[in-house]
């Protein structure tokens, strides 16, 4: 399905945090986000957040993209997960989300193009004008380069790609996010560039052909003093000197913001 010009730039030049909770989302409204990305358990690369928590983020009135990711670890599903998928879909829709965030990866690493062209139908169904994003499960593909191109050929109506160019952070990325972009020239699909994105490679990584940022602009909580002398663990990772979760800092969210706008100024000036 082509999109309109004006349709197109409803994709560009966009600041997207990502939050866990309506209260992030709340915080980075405040401090210039245009958008969001939704997620549960950041602390495990994300997933697919509650029903409760996309309601409330909702109606804050920011337009809110749900992270669809069943369960943590690679991004080769089984048909159970894929339907588990298609109706976490179903639901962040029928919630309010503006868009779906999606990936999956065959056991070649390359992008499941079948598996993506399931979701994205589903999602259609129930919301046409659906923001579709690709996620990161392109960065653990065998060539993040190579699989822009696929999916540019591939005809799914994807509209962006959320990518650190393959890099553990988006800067040590760059000269792939750069070679992504050319395979997108005349193409309607754009570059959301996040994974460790600092404010200070904002310039450089839009000037390298992306189109928006993603970050998620977080800083660790400490677990709170424990009553009592024993310590029980609940799980992995829960330890009495772990960070707990992530919470949304207004402040970098900010800079984040200047340094966008700062750049794009200098474009049109």
């Amino acid at each position: 399905m082509a999109m309109s010009e004006s349709a197109t730039a409803r994709y560009e030049h966009i600041l997207q945090i990502a939050v866990t909770s309506s209260h992030g989302a709340a915080i980075a409204l405040a401090n210039g986000a245009d958008e969001i990305e939704l997620c549960s358990a950041l602390e495990l690369g994300g997933l697919t957040p509650s029903d409760g928590m996309l309601r409330r983020c909702v109606a804050l009135g920011v337009p809110v993209h749900a992270l669809i990711r069943s369960r943590p670890g690679d991004f080769l599903y089984s048909q159970d997960e894929m339907d588990t998928m298609g109706e976490e879909i179903r639901s962040v829709l029928r919630s309010g989300a503006s868009g779906i965030v999606i990936g999956a990866l065959d056991e070649h690493r390359h992008l499941d193009i079948e598996s993506l062209r399931t979701l994205i139908a589903v999602a259609h169904e129930c919301k046409p004008d659906v923001t579709v994003t690709v996620n990161r499960a392109i960065d653990r593909s065998e060539s993040p380069a190579a699989e822009v191109r696929r999916l540019a050929s591939s005809g799914l109506d994807v509209n962006r790609i959320l990518t650190s160019g393959g890099g553990a952070s988006a800067a040590e990325g760059i000269a792939t996010i750069a070679s992504m972009a050319r395979s997108l020239s005349g193409s309607t699909m754009t570059i959301l560039c996040g994974g460790g994105v600092q404010v200070k490679d904002i310039a450089s990584i839009m000037e390298a052909g992306a189109c928006s940022i993603h970050l998620s602009a977080k800083r660790g909580i400490r677990q709170s003093s424990q009553h009592g002398a024993t310590y029980v663990s609940l799980g992995y990772g829960d330890k009495p000197t772990a960070i707990d979760h992530f919470s949304t800092d207004g402040g970098i969210v900010h800079d984040a913001r200047v340094s966008l706008d700062s750049y794009l100024h200098s474009q049109n000036a």
